[in-house]
């Protein structure tokens, strides 16, 4: 029988917190296919970026721990959520303060904005200058948020 998802996610967040690298912290951790052959993608990021360098040192360290657990046949990646990834941890919309962002609340509707502001339970976006006629900032509850994602300007 082989090791399950749940002990492979578990091994993960247990080498990573033994890494003690305090700036770095995981995103999301998935674990698809099955018990022979899974597919572990690792999503890490730090509160000033991470490097392919970064990735590939913590790839090696996990590869190492995941052949102690008897994980012989896999595909590991580790990398960073990239720019279009939707954010999904209170750490990350504090990465981001002062960047423009596109919000799907959900009752559907479509924000855009400069967040400006994180706390516990809500985040503070400025709105567009069209937008200021009623209002010049928004507090928008996490809870209420369905995806946000950074807005990339060239």
């Amino acid at each position: 029988m082989g090791v399950t998802k749940e002990e492979i996610k578990n091994k993960i967040l247990q080498v990573f917190n033994q890494l003690a690298k305090e700036d770095f912290f995981i995103v999301e951790i998935v674990v698809a296919g099955n018990e022979n052959n899974p597919r572990i993608t690792v999503l890490l990021d730090s509160d000033k970026g991470i490097t392919i360098d970064e990735c590939a040192d913590i790839s090696r360290v996990f590869n190492k721990e995941l052949e102690v657990l008897s994980v012989t046949h896999y595909t590991l990646e580790v990398s960073s959520p990239g720019l279009d990834y939707p954010l999904k941890l209170k750490r990350q919309y504090t990465k981001n303060v002062g960047r423009k962002l596109k919000i799907m609340t959900n009752d559907g509707d479509q924000i855009t904005g400069i967040l400006k502001q994180m706390n516990e339970e809500s985040i503070l976006i400025e709105l567009p200058k069209e937008k200021k006629i009623t209002k010049e900032m928004l507090e928008i509850n996490l809870s209420n948020i369905k995806k946000a994602n950074v807005l990339i300007s060239f």
